[in-house]
């Protein structure tokens, strides 16, 4: 199936061009005159063409020596989504190059992401507002904002919010909460 990527980080995916009049290696290509996109399994595209040196390398030592074998660098923004991708490489001599790739979950990222949820949920620099209470004084629905620090749960604005949640409870004739359920991302 390819190379496996992980979803959210950079990936450097080899790229072998060859003469679309022969098939012989085609070497010295610049970055300037390659064109690059990604076909996700959605059916969207993204230009990944290089924007400069870093992004696209020719690899010329040793083995790759005369190969035409090229590395173009795709930022993690790009990388974005998981499932098959079809990178399509174009250069005006050349063969159109095509490979396939699977962009997998970046653990890290999903872990990362977990954690923030977690410590949103444990009331970690969160601001809870716009509450409804019953006839009784019951908390029945309220907003939970999470915040990456507490300077920005103090503002209690839109810098640094990570997650919004929403809160619904119901009650009994007795008062006792018979529902309570938070929503979120």
């Amino acid at each position: 199936m390819g190379i496996e990527y992980k979803q959210g980080a950079q990936a450097r995916i080899p790229v072998v061009l060859q003469k679309s009049t022969d098939g012989s290696a085609l070497t010295g290509i610049t970055y300037s005159g390659v064109t690059a996109t990604i076909e996700y399994a959605d059916g969207t595209t993204a230009s990944v063409s290089p924007a400069d040196g870093a992004h696209w390398v020719e690899l010329s030592a040793g083995a790759f020596s005369g190969s035409g074998t090229y590395n173009l660098l795709i930022d993690a923004g790009s990388i974005n989504k998981t499932g098959i991708i079809l990178v399509i490489i174009s250069v005006a001599t050349a063969s159109l190059f095509k490979i396939y790739a699977k962009i997998v979950a970046n653990e890290e990222v999903d872990t990362y992401t977990a954690v923030i949820k977690q410590l949103g949920l444990s009331y970690d620099n969160t601001v809870m507002d716009s509450q409804v209470f019953d006839t009784n004084g019951n908390l029945t629905s309220a907003r939970v904002r999470c915040y990456d620090n507490s300077t920005d749960a103090m503002a209690g604005g839109l810098t640094g919010l990570l997650y919004t949640f929403t809160i619904f409870a119901t009650y009994d004739t007795a008062g006792r909460c018979t529902l309570y359920r938070q929503t979120g991302p």
